[in-house]
């Protein structure tokens, strides 16, 4: 990675909030191996790329192109142009996503590099997830139509009771249930029943608020 696409992983963490000594602890490595990796001096692996992403609550397309007019989103309120996401706005949601295509109220968004056209943005509402995501983002999802979970990652679980934003687990004694984790460690895990599942939405991508300012950067 040269050294421009280097420098976006500074200009975004500024933006965050954060300073380098934030995200070193975050990725578990010392200060000045960080200050390495941002000035260019050490490789940055896929897998460091990924990481650090992550903790910038971004992705790893969005440090690559940072700064280039296409790295934007761009509505499109015409549904016969050129798009990749419907935005729901939360008034619309009413509370089921399995109606969720139905509503008329719906956006049109071209976001680069995300791919197909059965992507969904909605609201998040809640800190369950938190810090992963906050209160306020808007999560990217796409409908699972296989019966094939990926366990331990985010989907937006569509039940008779309501929506719940998690992460999924197999149930390790049950194969009727599957079991609720939230990251913010406040909230505990559940177990629901399989059969009371509507739909489940994976997540693919999340664009966040919380850019709140601490008190100095690096």
């Amino acid at each position: 990675m040269n050294r421009l696409k280097i420098e976006n992983i500074k200009i975004i963490r500024k933006k965050q909030g954060l300073n380098q000594e934030d995200v070193a602890k975050l990725l578990g490595i010392e200060l000045t191996t960080y200050g390495k990796i941002e000035r260019g001096d050490i490789k940055l692996t896929v897998e460091r790329l990924y990481d650090i992403a992550t903790i910038l609550k971004t992705t790893p397309d969005v440090i690559l192109n940072y700064g280039n007019e296409n790295n934007v989103i761009t509505p499109k309120m015409n549904s016969s142009d050129n798009w990749n996401v419907i935005y729901v706005p939360v008034q619309a949601q009413a509370g089921r996503l399995s109606e969720i295509d139905k509503t008329t109220k719906k956006e049109y968004y071209l976001i680069p590099g995300l791919n197909g056209t059965d992507n969904f943005m909605i609201d998040v509402e809640g800190d369950s997830m938190f810090p992963t995501i906050s209160n306020g983002d808007k999560a990217i999802i796409r409908k699972l139509e296989s019966s094939t979970i990926r366990w331990g990652e985010i989907y937006v679980v569509d039940t008779v009771d309501g929506m719940a934003i998690k992460r999924i687990f197999q149930h390790n004694s049950n194969d009727d249930l599957i079991e609720l984790h939230s990251d913010n460690s406040f909230f505990r895990p559940y177990t629901i029943k399989k059969d009371n599942v509507l739909s489940l939405w994976h997540l693919k991508g999340c664009f966040t608020k919380n850019f709140a300012p601490k008190t100095s950067t690096k």
